[in-house]
C-alpha cells in the first residue's frame, strides 16, 4: 500500500481550495456542501488527493473498505492526520433525508487528544455552517452529524497507509492521480435548530437545543455550543420558556438533568 505522511495535512486542510465532484473550485477554508469524504482525501494528498486503490464514495464504506489493522477504537489515542469516523444515523434525521445512511469523516488534528474521546479536536466539513470548515471537538460533532455513533478512527484510507511522519512517509503531493471511484453520497446540510433558555433549579439558568426536524431536546453543556449552534441557524430566545411549548419532544440527553 501506497504509505503518505499526512503530518501537514490538517494544516492543507483548514486552508485548501478544493475542486468539487461538480467541477467548481471552493476558495480556502470552504469545502462542497456535504462532500466530507473528498475533502479529507484531497487533503490528505496534499490538496489535490492521491491515487485511490480502495472505494470512498462514503464514510461508512472508508470504515468497511479499511483493513482490520488500521481500524481503531476509540480507546487508542489517534495521532495528528489520522481520520475519524461516524456510522450511519439511527434513521433519517428529516422527511425525504436518503443520506442517512452514509456516516461522516473528519481529521484529527492532534490537539486536546485526552483519554475522551469527546475531546479530541477535528477539522471538518461543514463544521462552521454550511460549506465552511472548521476545528471542533468530537463530542460537538457528534452532535452536528445528528448523533452518528462514533466508529472509530482510522489509520488507512482510500488504500493509502496514513503515517504521523517523521520520514516514514512519502512526500506529500499535490497531483491528483485518480479521483474517488464514486462520488461521495452524503449530504452533511444543517438543519435549523432553535435553542431555548430555562430557568434551572438554583442559580442561574441552563440552556437547552430543541431540533424540530428530530423533535428532540438536550442539554447545552457550554457556551461554545450555544453559539455554534447559533452559528449554524439556531434561533436563540431569552428567558424561560413554559414547559408544555415543548410537549412532544423527546429528550434525548445523557446527563439525566432534564427539563426543569
Amino acid at each position: 500500500m501506497t504509505v503518505i505522511d499526512v503530518s501537514n495535512a490538517p494544516s492543507v486542510l483548514m486552508s485548501m481550495s478544493g475542486v468539487g465532484d461538480n467541477g467548481t473550485r471552493y476558495g480556502s477554508g470552504r469545502n462542497q456542501p456535504g462532500k466530507c469524504t473528498r475533502w479529507q482525501w484531497l487533503a490528505l494528498g496534499g490538496g489535490g488527493g492521491f491515487e485511490n486503490t480502495s472505494p470512498l464514495p462514503s464514510a461508512v464504506a472508508a470504515w468497511e473498505n479499511a483493513p482490520a489493522e488500521h481500524r481503531h477504537s476509540l480507546d487508542e489515542i489517534p495521532f495528528r492526520g489520522a481520520i475519524f469516523v461516524y456510522g450511519a444515523s439511527s434513521g433519517p434525521r428529516w422527511k425525504g433525508d436518503e443520506n442517512w445512511p452514509y456516516g461522516d469523516v473528519a481529521m484529527v488534528t492532534g490537539t486536546r487528544l485526552t483519554p475522551t474521546w469527546r475531546d479530541w479536536d477535528l477539522g471538518a466539513t461543514d463544521a462552521a455552517g454550511v460549506g465552511n470548515i472548521a476545528v471542533v471537538n468530537a463530542g460537538t460533532r457528534y452532535a452536528q452529524t445528528g448523533y452518528r455513533k462514533p466508529l472509530g478512527w482510522l489509520s488507512s484510507f482510500g488504500g493509502a497507509v496514513l503515517s504521523p511522519g517523521g520520514g516514514a512517509g512519502a512526500p506529500i503531493t499535490d497531483t491528483v492521480t485518480a479521483p474517488p471511484t464514486v462520488p461521495e453520497e452524503d449530504d452533511m446540510a444543517f438543519k435549523p435548530l432553535v435553542a431555548k433558555t430555562l430557568i434551572g433549579q438554583g442559580p442561574g439558568t441552563d440552556t437547552w437545543i430543541f431540533d424540530f426536524n428530530r423533535m428532540t431536546y438536550r442539554h447545552a453543556r457550554s457556551a461554545t455550543e450555544i453559539a455554534l449552534a447559533a452559528k449554524l441557524g439556531a434561533v436563540v430566545l431569552d428567558g424561560p420558556q413554559p414547559k408544555d411549548m415543548f410537549r412532544g419532544f423527546t429528550y434525548a440527553d445523557v446527563d439525566g438533568k432534564g427539563i426543569r
